[in-house]
């Protein structure tokens, strides 16, 4: 954690002592370096935009397999593993939850 002298801490405005204090008593989960949490939103995001096809004249589905594979009985009974999986193995097996869902997209699909 970063420190500020005392000469420093009197140069600053009101506000900006009191974050200092505050800081101190408050330490933050977050080290101002990289957003794991906005950082795996956008690895989600990119994962479901590789499923989407890039022309109007390709399939309206997303994936390469039309065929809906989601086997929901397998869902219903799905536990919570013993030990942690990272975000990325998550995210991975969410995103398989999609292939061959259709792409409602107007230029894609007409309703």
């Amino acid at each position: 954690m970063q420190t500020n002298s005392e000469a420093e801490i009197n140069t600053l405005p009101l506000w900006a002592k009191y974050k200092s204090e505050m800081k101190v008593g408050f330490p933050s989960p977050y080290n101002e370096g990289v957003d794991s949490l906005a950082s795996g939103i956008y690895d989600a995001i990119k994962a479901l935009d590789q499923l989407k096809h890039n022309s109007i004249d390709e399939p309206a589905y997303l994936g390469k397999n039309p065929e809906l594979k989601i086997d929901f009985n397998t869902i219903k009974n799905i536990q919570v593993p013993a030990k942690m999986s990272t975000t990325k193995e998550v995210v991975n097996s969410v995103v398989q939850l999609f292939e061959g869902l259709p792409n409602w997209g107007p230029s894609l699909n007409v309703v």
